[in-house]
């Protein structure tokens, strides 16, 4: 419906009957989560918040480097917890925990180049109800000086 009226956010809010805030926030997840986001997100295993909460997108085509990485979770029962790298339609995997026994306290200081590639982001999804916190240390790396996913991809 969005490209139906050549990208006017208005005209899909009014035809919708939703607010423009709303209509926005979909358009964000449409371009910026990644596939499994997107389908957790179609499944009712995560909320639109979730997702947004999920995204944080590298400006552009810069990359990241990861310093430092922190996550806590609660014990329930049937719970996951995931940390993904994800963009240009490449997904790496970087924690998955099991919170059925246990919950989740990680805290991970990078030694060396924890870059991502260029558009990359950083992903956190749940599967149940849980609360879940990633907190991330990084700093930016302009995109002509990152490197492709191809490129990464080789190096690890």
């Amino acid at each position: 419906m969005y490209n139906k009226y050549k990208k006017d956010e208005r005209k899909v809010a009014d035809d919708l009957g939703l607010p423009l805030r709303t209509v926005r926030d979909y358009i964000k997840i449409e371009e910026q989560a990644s596939p499994y986001a997107k389908r957790l997100l179609r499944e009712g295993k995560a909320s639109k918040a979730d997702v947004k909460r999920a995204i944080i997108a590298a400006q552009g085509n810069d990359a990241i480097v990861l310093t430092d990485l922190i996550l806590t979770t609660d014990k329930v029962n049937g719970t996951t917890a995931v940390v993904n790298i994800t963009g240009g339609g490449n997904t790496v995997k970087v924690i998955s925990a099991d919170l059925t026994d246990a919950p989740c306290n990680i805290a991970l200081p990078f030694v060396g180049r924890w870059e991502t590639w260029r558009g990359a982001h950083v992903d956190l999804f749940t599967t149940g109800v849980v609360v879940a916190t990633l907190a991330l240390g990084y700093y930016r790396i302009p995109w002509n000086h990152a490197r492709s996913y191809s490129a990464w991809n080789a190096e690890r």
